[in-house]
């Protein structure tokens, strides 16, 4: 796996856990927000520094994820 990727997997990972835990904890969309930060930096990090086309796989995973 390419070094580039292992940071964006992580931020990916991470808000798929925070939204789990804005289900079951109810924090008035505080989490909601993290997560879509964390979805958002990881995008970000895909699409500037790997490629546009792993940033377009992330973004389907992220509409499958969801």
């Amino acid at each position: 796996m390419d070094k580039g990727l292992h940071l964006p997997i992580i931020l990916q990972l991470a808000a798929v856990g925070v939204i789990i835990a804005e289900i079951i904890i109810p924090s008035g969309g505080i989490l909601a927000i993290l997560a879509a930060g964390l979805f958002g930096y990881s995008l970000y990090t895909v699409f500037a520094h790997v490629s546009a086309e792993a940033g377009m796989a992330f973004v389907a995973a992220d509409i499958i994820m969801i």
